[in-house]
This record gives structure tokens, sequence and C-alpha cells, in this order.
């Protein structure tokens, strides 16, 4: 898991606890169980924040939030992501371990509620949906 901030939008002028890094982590831990739960044991999902655990702050994109697009266009979610995974390593060393079974994915959801199905395919074939409600 990768955090980030915005020259615009500094952790430091957020409120508490929102400049910090904790608070993220522990909003989604529960997706891990929520995913284990749902694929019957068959899909372990862990979050990792490098950036936590080694003490190094937050990644500042190059640009203001509104400069990036965020929208049902994959490419730009992979750019966005992309540049955030490049700062980590050029910064810390720290890359995406595709080799050890490691993957990121950005999913981009609808802009409007209702319903929504995730589907993951696993190399052996095997086939997982979950369905979420967005509000």
């Amino acid at each position: 898991m990768s955090l980030v901030q915005f020259p615009d939008r500094l952790a430091a002028n957020s409120p508490a606890p929102y400049n910090a890094m904790q608070p993220y982590l522990d909003f989604v831990a529960p997706a891990a169980q929520w995913f284990d739960t749902s694929s019957y044991g068959q899909f372990q999902l862990s979050f990792a924040a490098p950036q936590v655990s080694g003490n190094l702050g937050w990644i500042t994109m190059n640009q203001n939030a509104n400069l990036y697009t965020w929208d049902a266009q994959t490419h730009n979610m992979f750019a966005y992501s992309r540049e955030a995974f490049q700062h980590a390593y050029d910064n810390w060393g720290i890359r995406a371990d595709d080799p050890a079974d490691q993957y990121v994915y950005a999913w981009a959801t609808p802009s409007t509620p209702g319903c929504a199905t995730f589907f993951l395919t696993l190399a052996s074939g095997q086939r997982f949906s979950a369905y979420v409600r967005l509000s």
C-alpha cells in the first residue's frame, strides 16, 4: 500500500488523525478478513505499508490533486500508480514484487451509487466475485 499526498493537499495540513498514516491502514484492514471469508479461505489479502513500518513518510506526487484524472480509463489510474511507485523506488528502493505474486490493483468505482461486481481470477483458473454496494 502506498500512501500519497499532493503539493496542494499535504498530509500535515489534514485534521487529526488523518495527518498520520495509521488511520488509513486501520480503515482498509477489515477488507482482508472480508476477502478471506467471501472466498472461503482461497484468497488471503494482506496490506503492507513500508512507509509506516520503515517510518519513511508520505509520497508527494508531482502535481496538485485536481490534475490527476480519476475515471473509468484504466490507463489514467495506472499512470497515477506508476508515478507513486516510481517515487517509492527512487526515494526508498521499494518496488512492486510481481515474482513474489504480489499484485497492485486500482479499481475505478462508478461515479453513481449502486452495486458493482469485483471479479478475481486466479492463475489456477478459479474465479471469485464480490458484490459491492456503493453509496
